[in-house]
């Protein structure tokens, strides 16, 4: 696929946000039933999950300037799949909120995540990994084979992203022990918990 129609996509898809965006704000100053809010939600998720699905498809993902609308950075090979498993992760919690919303279950469902965050931690987790490894690749147009200088100023954001990997894989792996030794977890709190309050102790 060409940058020029990929290009165009990208736009569609931002169009297609834009718009429910203006819904919503219509929505919320002529009072409208709150299910719109949740409907939007819904769509806005759906929308997220198939834009992941064909940055996972083609392996490439672009950013798209709103002043010329070209493509000026491009994500392609693993980087390009870690976008779109982030924008599926997405789309998946912003259509668990809207259901929670609209069955009038958002109280069950905060309750039941501060109880056990063992889900709710392992999709924060794999969020984190996947724009942190994104981040650490870099566009294709950072590569230091195309441009020396556009993969030094990328840098800080290589180091950034192996920092949301490194967390986010805490993170994931405290949501697993939840999910399957809840137990184990709470011993594993209480002890981070002595232990910090030892250090500011000192």
């Amino acid at each position: 696929m060409s940058v020029k129609k990929t290009s165009i996509k990208a736009n569609l898809l931002i169009a297609i946000v834009a718009l429910l965006c203006l819904f919503l704000f219509i929505a919320q100053h002529v009072s409208f039933p709150a299910i719109v809010w949740y409907v939007g939600l819904a769509i806005l998720g759906i929308v997220s999950i198939a834009l992941g699905i064909d940055h996972i498809r083609k392996k490439s993902a672009s950013e798209v300037s709103g002043e010329d609308s070209q493509t000026y950075r491009t994500y392609t090979g693993t980087a390009a799949v870690l976008s779109g498993v982030a924008s599926i992760l997405i789309g998946i919690v912003l259509i668990l909120i809207s259901c929670a919303l609209i069955f009038n279950a958002g109280n069950s469902m905060w309750l039941a995540i501060t109880q056990r965050p063992g889900v709710a931690l392992l999709l924060i987790g794999l969020l984190m990994i996947a724009w942190g490894g994104q981040a650490m690749i870099g566009a294709h147009e950072e590569s230091p084979r195309r441009s020396v200088w556009l993969f030094l100023a990328s840098l800080p954001g290589r180091m950034f992203g192996i920092i949301l990997v490194v967390v986010g894989f805490a993170i994931g792996v405290f949501g697993v022990i939840d999910i399957f030794v809840p137990d184990e977890l709470q011993c594993l709190y209480q002890t981070l918990k002595i232990f910090i309050t030892n250090i500011f102790s000192i």
